[in-house]
């Protein structure tokens, strides 16, 4: 996506004045996004089925 709004930034300025607001709000959500996920990583213990049906 990143690369097709580039390439229509390059056709023209009336193109440019259209695409690179949007392409900035995309990429700040983006960056939100990640920022988000790293943040609320949380770590997963894997167990096995053995370990599993012992607790249950």
């Amino acid at each position: 996506m990143r690369e097709c709004a580039m390439s229509i930034l390059n056709k023209n300025d009336q193109f440019t004045s259209m695409v690179e607001p949007e392409l900035t709000f995309i990429n700040q959500r983006w960056a939100e996004i990640t920022a988000r996920l790293k943040v609320s990583k949380v770590s997963i213990r894997v167990v096995s089925v053995t370990e599993y049906m012992k607790d249950k």
